[in-house]
């Protein structure tokens, strides 16, 4: 039987570890990769402000979580635009646009290496390999992402957009599912070019969900 008077917080404190050892075991697998880059590719992909603005960058697209300390840190801002000739006209969506220091910083985050810097073409295969990971909050997303998932109907990622002005959802949702059909990671492959940088390496679209469910022993 479990032991239900047992101290709650060392499964807070276990988790974490576990978290991070599972991090490093499947760094430590990646083929082709001196000890020195994995330590590198450790301190970009575990530094939130940084992965945020590359996942910006790189796939219009991050966490909710990501996108409050990007504008904390006067990286982006929130914006919105309205939908003509679709769908969705007369709906104004809520977006996030990058502020001219987020620009700046952008410019030195994906260019911390020579052209052919291990560490550098590893991170972006790994983050292309995705479209976004929600962390159970939702995401913030760029307009060029969401002209495109306007245009492919993509009602499973604009049911997830969140306003960063007022944390709201950034589309009524009944709207959403009324009409909006759905799209597929294929879908989202195909319309790559319009939404981030070198497309040429993207990997894959697919959102990550990784919200709290009942059942955890559910695939992503």
């Amino acid at each position: 039987m479990p032991d239900n008077n047992r101290d709650p917080v060392p499964y807070l404190v276990e988790a974490e570890i576990a978290a991070r050892k599972a991090f490093d075991a499947r760094l430590a697998e990646e083929p082709g990769l001196t000890d020195l880059c994995r330590r590198r590719i450790a301190r970009y992909l575990q530094d939130p402000i940084w992965r945020g603005m590359a996942e910006i960058a790189l796939n219009g697209v991050t966490s909710y979580e990501h996108g409050l300390m990007l504008r904390g840190a006067g990286l982006v801002r929130p914006a919105k635009f309205a939908k003509c000739h679709s769908v969705l006209s007369d709906q104004y969506i809520a977006c996030v646009e990058c502020t001219d220091r987020g620009l700046e910083y952008l410019q030195d985050a994906l260019s911390f290496g020579p052209d052919e810097d291990p560490a550098r073409d590893a991170i972006i295969r790994a983050i292309m390999s995705y479209l976004v990971i929600d962390r159970g909050n939702g995401i913030v997303a760029t307009r060029s992402l969401l002209d495109v998932a306007v245009a492919i109907e993509d009602r499973d990622l604009l049911r997830r957009v969140m306003s960063l002005a007022n944390g709201n959802p950034a589309i009524d949702h009944e709207t959403l599912d009324r009409v909006l059909t759905g799209a597929s990671e294929q879908d989202r492959m195909e319309m790559a070019d319009f939404y981030g940088n070198d497309d040429d390496d993207r990997r894959g679209a697919a959102i990550i969900d990784l919200s709290a469910r009942d059942d955890l022993s559910g695939g992503v």
